[in-house]
């Protein structure tokens, strides 16, 4: 008994054009980046805010136990710090008691900062994070998670772009997970530019492209680019 407000043809053209949407819409998601960014990168992120911990914030509360065999039985008994102390036949019946294993179990999770695993570091192992996200004025992050994975179809417009920002004083920072190949990669790819090493989760988080492109200021995200979207140097200042 429910009847169609619109005619068969009508509604067959409305499941079209709806198809039609869906589909165009994923495609454009997959080569272009997300048009709602929900994650902790996104542009207007003051990346050192959201990095640290405000003073008096709640830490995460542990319970410790102290695992003791009884070598004649082979019975185990667990202990808590405070049953530990008054149990004084565990240290001076070191022939039937001995420790066995720690235990230890988080009981009350602390306060954990929007980002929390974003660390840039070195060739010689030292953190450059502070460096680089704190240093004033523009910086431009090419980011290539894995580089063995990067897409090289646009790697000559980004190699323009960064030969402008060199010109205009701008840094340029290459963040990658793939430690071992990161040089051959430069080479290959004649990238102008030093790569350092962050973890590889935290760059699929910040920008959903292999390679992308994350602007900065004064350690604000001020914009993001996939790497199907290169800018110009002009359009990318404006």
């Amino acid at each position: 008994k429910i009847q169609s407000i619109v005619s068969m043809k009508m509604d067959n053209i409305m499941m079209l054009a709806a198809t039609a949407l869906s589909l165009w819409f994923n495609i454009a998601c997959i080569n272009h980046l997300p048009v709602i960014d929900f994650r902790p990168y996104k542009i207007g992120t003051d990346i050192v805010k959201d990095m640290s911990i405000a003073e008096g914030a709640t830490v995460d509360e542990y319970e410790t136990k102290l695992v003791y065999l009884n070598k004649k039985t082979g019975e185990k008994k667990e202990f808590t710090t405070a049953e530990y102390t008054k149990a004084a036949y565990l240290w001076e019946d070191t022939l039937t008691w001995a420790w066995d294993t720690t235990l230890t179990k988080l009981i009350k999770e602390g306060f954990k900062p929007k980002i929390h695993d974003f660390d840039i570091t070195d060739d010689d192992g030292n953190k450059i994070t502070d460096a680089v996200l704190k240093k004033a004025g523009f910086t431009l992050l090419i980011v290539n998670y894995n580089v063995s994975k990067s897409d090289k179809s646009h790697q000559a417009e980004i190699n323009k772009l960064v030969a402008e920002c060199d010109k205009n004083k701008i840094p340029v920072v290459g963040l990658t997970a793939s430690v071992s190949e990161k040089e051959a990669y430069r080479h290959d790819v004649q990238a102008a530019y030093p790569y350092y090493t962050t973890d590889e989760t935290a760059l699929k988080t910040m920008v959903r492209s292999n390679p992308g492109l994350v602007l900065m200021k004064d350690g604000v995200v001020k914009n993001m680019w996939h790497h199907n979207d290169v800018p110009n140097y002009n359009s990318m200042i404006k």
